[in-house]
Order: structure tokens, then sequence, then C-alpha cells
């Protein structure tokens, strides 16, 4: 009696140990299948889990973090310096000599046409800019869907663009500050005063092609201004035309005229005359004008 006891208390020990045993291996297995499924990530195990509140966040694909964009400028023009300053960001970093310049100085207007649209970057298109020099400054879309910038001025000024690692500067001056040197374009002749003419051409008409192509070929630069006494088939007279140039303060006027001969057609080149007193060449100068 006291032998059957013991084994059947032997027996029921080595029961304990084998169910720890099982309990140990299942719980090693488990582990082994979690790790496979964490890195696999097969399809199937998504299917079974994703919709389980434990497993939902665990099964989730991974988004890549998108970084946020710095689009808005700060934009302020001071009307003690004349300068308006624009805030560089994210997307309007452009090199300033990719802005293209349109100087209606005509009608005292003159539009920077920006290298791309930057119009989500300008809070308003009316920046409420007003002094003695400046009318308005505008922002507005243009041709290609490209920003502009519009500064309507009171008078005819002169406008310079610089920047620095932060801001683009738009500097309205006097047209003397600047520009190093101002040239007057006259285009000769005009309306009744035709010119010469020769192959089916008028003087006056080919005289203003040429000089509007002068001014769009250079109406860019930096560092010159070229101007025209007109545009138009319009006939100003010689000393409003010099008037003109003064009252810009010009520094050259050069006046565009073309000579015809029909029966010499082997005749070609260019003539130049300039007033050789140059100490006393001023530009209303009668025998200039004459």
């Amino acid at each position: 009696m006291f032998f059957r006891r013991k084994r059947n208390l032997f027996i029921q020990n080595n029961s304990g140990d084998n169910s720890k045993k099982v309990i140990f291996a299942i719980t090693v297995i488990f582990i082994i299948l979690a790790a496979v499924f964490c890195v696999l990530k097969k399809d199937v195990v998504i299917g079974v889990f994703a919709n389980r509140p434990f497993f939902a966040d665990f099964f989730k694909d991974e988004e890549e973090e998108v970084p946020v964009l710095k689009t808005d400028s700060k934009v302020e023009y001071d009307k003690q310096t004349h300068i308006l300053k624009i805030e560089k960001n994210d997307i309007m970093n452009f090199n300033i000599n990719e802005i293209d310049i349109d100087d209606d100085y005509v009608n005292c207007c003159i539009t920077f046409t920006l290298p791309g649209d930057y119009m989500q970057c300008f809070e308003k298109d009316d920046l409420g800019a007003a002094d003695e020099m400046v009318a308005s400054i505008k922002i507005a879309k243009g041709k290609d869907e490209k920003t502009e910038i519009i500064i309507d001025e009171k008078s005819r000024y002169g406008v310079t663009v610089t920047d620095d690692s932060r801001y683009y500067y738009f500097s309205v001056k006097n047209i003397k500050e600047a520009y190093k040197n101002i040239v007057i374009v006259d285009p000769g002749h005009g309306e009744i005063d035709s010119g010469t003419d020769g192959f089916g051409y008028f003087e006056k008409d080919v005289v203003l092609a040429v000089s509007k192509y002068v001014e769009e070929l250079n109406r860019n630069e930096r560092d010159f201004k070229i101007n025209l006494t007109r545009h138009e088939d319009v006939l100003p007279g010689l000393a409003e035309r010099a008037e003109y140039a003064n009252g810009l303060d010009a520094d050259y006027l050069v006046s565009v005229h073309v000579n015809a001969a029909d029966d010499m057609p082997e005749i070609n080149g260019t003539e130049v005359y300039y007033y050789k007193d140059v100490e006393n060449a001023l530009i209303g100068n009668e025998e200039c004008a004459d």
C-alpha cells in the first residue's frame, strides 16, 4: 500500500513536468511565429489580424513623412526707402537674372515677370503701397501662368532688383540712380513726314522698327536704360525730342535714319554723325538739333 502511493506520487510529479514542457514549447513556437509575421507581414496575416483592435496599428503600412514646404512669403514696402521686400521660400527661390522686365516708361509702369507661378506665396494681390513715388504695387498672373509684380509710378523712375539669402529687393529710385547710362533712341521722321522711300518702304517705318528692336534687345539690361522718343507713327518736333531727352537727363541721344538709292543697289553700309565738340555737346544744342 505504501509503495503504490509513492508510485502514484511519482506519476503525478512527472505529469506536472510534462505539462510545463508543453506550455514552454507552445510559447516558444508562438514567439517564433510572431517574429516571422513581423518580418514577412504576409497578406494573409494582415487579413487575419489587421481588423483586431490590438493589431490594427501594428500591421498598418508605414507612411513616408512628406516634408511641409514653406510657401507663404513676408512682403513689405518701406515708404521711407521706397523698397519692396519679398521673402524667399521653398518654392520661390530663383535667380534675379531670370526676371523679365517690361518698363513702360511712357505710362510710368514697370512690370516684373517672375519665372514661374508664385501666386500662392502672396496673401493679397494689391499691396496697398502708395507714396510720393509709387501709385500702387499689384501682384497678378500674366502670360504662361507666370506671376507679375506691377509697379505703377507717379512719374518716370527706375527700379533696381537685388537679393540676398533671404529676400528680393525691388528699389524704386530716380532714373539716374537706377541706371549708369540713359540712352535715348530717336526714330526719325513720322506721320506726314515719311522721310525717304525705296523698295516699297518708307524711312519712318523702317527706323521705327529698328529702334523698337534695339529697345527690345536691351530691355533687361541692368546697367543702362534705352528710351524711345516715339513708339507709334507720330511726329514729335525736333525741339520736343531734345526736351524729352534732357528731361530724362540722358547721357546719349541716337537719332536713327536711313537713306535710299533705288537706282544704285550696290550701295550699302552705315553712316554715323556725331557732334565734334564733346565738351559743349548738349542735346538741346541748336546746331545738333538742326
